[in-house]
């Protein structure tokens, strides 16, 4: 069913400056784990990043020590990607749900290197306030 599901997905595939797309770890029953920086580097080679014009970052942390975890593996993986994404406007870090952790639990980290890497950003959201840095 998923490869079904899958094949369907390539042949049909939406203008990807169409609408934001939300990119997380995933962590499945039985032990099934995805990292944030595997689901990433799917996304960037099936997708034309250049039309992307918004991108939503969720939960980039599994695991017992995941809240210990900064967003600093998801800040530097769009850094070092930055040139594949000349039409982003809009990006939002820290996109977790209330099951996945509380706001005070999310461990951020310096920010400033997204705005040097995405100087036509228009919007930048983080949420989470632990480590956060946003120097002037």
């Amino acid at each position: 069913m998923r490869a079904a599901y899958e094949d369907a997905y390539r042949t049909a595939r939406p203008d990807p400056g169409a609408f934001a797309w939300r990119l997380h770890a995933s962590f499945f029953p039985y032990g099934d784990f995805t990292s944030f920086a595997h689901v990433f580097a799917r996304f960037v080679d099936e997708v034309d990043t250049e039309k992307v014009t918004a991108l939503i970052i969720g939960r980039w942390m599994w695991g017992e020590d995941d809240l210990e975890v900064t967003a600093q593996e998801p800040v530097g993986v769009l850094v070092e990607h930055a040139d594949r994404f000349p039409a982003l406007r809009a990006l939002f870090l820290g996109e977790l749900v209330q099951e996945e952790a509380e706001i005070s639990w999310i461990q951020q980290c310096d920010v400033t290197p997204l705005l040097a890497a995405f100087p036509r950003l228009e919007e930048l959201r983080v949420r989470g306030g632990n480590g956060l840095e946003f120097p002037a």
